[in-house]
């Protein structure tokens, strides 16, 4: 990730897609937030730790996958969120990775503490209509998929409804 990039933007999450051909590893959460709904691996940025670092303890926690034998890692932007509360505005945010895997890798679906990991159809995953996706997943994943360089993703959400993402560069 770029050094000045990483200084300037201190996001307390990440995220990443596990993409093997035309498929999505993606976890079905038992716990809030966004629980009982389908969404990509990841989790809080430990004290001291990079995010480069922190997808990767993520990924081999939750999926027992290492990112190392990956065909790419890909670090492709922030996804961030304003949260209305008191009326005052909190600013969320994650770092957003896609971890492309090559034909070959011996993995099956398994139930972690965290929830159900299941490979799914990213015609699925990225459908706008299905509601069994975190809401916002299908309106950055697929431009996160051919993204050459790293942009935020900022989602407007008004009572807790996505109305529109938001594309700027970084």
């Amino acid at each position: 990730m770029n050094k000045e990039l990483k200084q300037a933007v201190e996001l307390p999450y990440t995220i990443g897609f596990c993409i093997l051909n035309d498929t999505v590893l993606m976890l079905h959460r038992k716990f809030p937030p966004n629980q009982h709904l389908w969404n990509g691996i990841g989790g809080k940025i430990a004290p001291g730790e990079t995010p480069d670092d922190a997808i990767a303890r993520e990924i081999m926690e939750e999926a027992h996958l290492d990112v190392n034998l990956a065909q790419s890692v890909n670090y492709v932007g922030i996804v961030t969120w304003t949260v209305v509360r008191d009326e005052t505005n909190h600013h969320k945010g994650m770092y957003a990775y896609t971890i492309r895997f090559k034909d070959g890798i011996e993995w099956k679906n398994k139930v972690t503490d965290e929830g159900l990991l299941e490979w799914k159809a990213l015609d699925w995953v990225i459908d706008k209509e299905n509601r069994q996706v975190v809401d916002n997943i299908p309106h950055f994943l697929p431009p996160m998929l051919e993204a050459s360089e790293p942009v935020r993703y900022h989602c407007q959400y008004t009572d807790g409804n996505l109305d529109q993402v938001f594309i700027y560069p970084l």
